[in-house]
């Protein structure tokens, strides 16, 4: 399983991997108290800060990550790869960026001599939907 391979700087309790697993089964963002939902199910001893206090020891460890898309932090699953997001400062609305330059950027930053604690690239503006349309920008500017 999964969970096991990278869990070694901090005690590996039950409650940290399932936490980690948990994460990983969604397979997409989820907030503490989403995640905490679903545990309480299983350990209803769990709760809400030992949730938080675990994410936060998982990001530490490189197993998670920590973005806030605009609506407070969400954690996913670190699986061998980042990823990046557009945020619509309207809706709220998460769109993935998967783009070329930017782990490179991050690397080139790192040769810098500033090392990052998070890899996660969050730009926020609006999305297609959300635009004003051509006769509102000028009222805006």
């Amino acid at each position: 399983m999964r969970v096991t391979h990278k869990i070694r700087k901090r005690r590996n309790t039950i409650q940290r991997r399932k936490i980690l697993l948990a994460v990983q089964k969604l397979e997409r963002h989820a907030t503490a108290e989403e995640l905490y939902e679903r545990l309480h199910v299983e350990m209803p001893e769990i709760s809400l800060s030992t949730v938080y206090r675990n994410l936060k020891a998982l990001a530490d460890e490189g197993l998670v990550s920590v973005t806030d898309l605009g609506n407070g932090l969400v954690f996913e699953a670190v699986e061998g790869h980042t990823h990046h997001h557009l945020v619509c400062l309207n809706c709220k609305k998460g769109i993935p960026l998967d783009h070329p330059y930017v782990d490179p950027f991050f690397r080139r930053i790192e040769q810098q001599g500033f090392k990052l604690v998070t890899s996660h690239l969050a730009l926020y503006g609006y999305c297609a939907d959300c635009q004003p349309e051509e006769s509102e920008k000028d009222f805006i500017e």
